[in-house]
């Protein structure tokens, strides 16, 4: 999610589910598009574990590489606090 100016729906009818403002940065999987007779392309929002955050106007996404999503600058120094974990690489 990219975008904090668009809503997710329930429905067609535009029934809000919430705004993107809240889901802004995250990961989602798009299980299905709907291509609206309004011409805008709508994508079905579902986490890995399968719960359901619903349609969502494209234009508030873009396509991640795979699902550890879109990588962000952060310019932070961070520090291993746990025994036993093995970084990516």
């Amino acid at each position: 999610m990219i975008s904090k100016n668009y809503n997710t729906y329930s429905s067609f009818t535009w029934r809000k589910k919430q705004s993107t403002r809240a889901l802004i940065d995250q990961t989602f999987l798009a299980k299905g598009r709907y291509d609206h007779s309004n011409g805008s392309h709508y994508y079905s929002l579902y986490t890995t574990a399968g719960k359901w955050y619903g349609y969502v106007n494209s234009r508030a996404t873009t396509v991640a590489p795979g699902m550890q999503g879109l990588w962000h600058r952060t310019n932070k120094y961070v520090s291993l606090i746990k025994k036993k974990v093995i970084p990516f690489g």
